[in-house]
């Protein structure tokens, strides 16, 4: 899962995107999974200001939930002022994730 989330770094930042050339951050977990044969929805009914609702629906739809400190491979959903609204993939370092204001995917720390 990481390996293939690292193929990604560098790719560009785009809303909804869904391929090599530019991803989102959900738009990067649905590709990475694709891309190792666990083909996700291409859920992309969401503007820019995400519905949080609506964004955990569809991760409950897909994923389970787990508590516990996070695992390589694990998928996060980031809060921002209180609401889910980012995702990310785990990785040694931090995680990956494609992040807007980089305007591509990037690799870092999280605190």
């Amino acid at each position: 899962m990481v390996n293939k989330a690292r193929e990604y770094l560098g790719v560009n930042y785009h809303h909804c995107g869904r391929s090599l050339n530019a991803v989102d951050c959900l738009g990067l977990i649905i590709c990475v999974f694709n891309d190792l044969g666990a083909v996700l929805p291409n859920i992309n009914h969401y503007g820019r200001r995400v519905n949080p609702r609506y964004l955990l629906a569809q991760v409950d739809k897909y994923f389970m939930t787990v508590t516990g400190p996070p695992q390589n491979g694990d998928i996060l959903i980031l809060m921002f002022n209180g609401v889910a609204s980012h995702f990310a993939i785990v990785t040694p370092v931090g995680m990956i994730h494609s992040y807007e204001k980089a305007g591509r995917v990037v690799e870092n720390r999280y605190a």
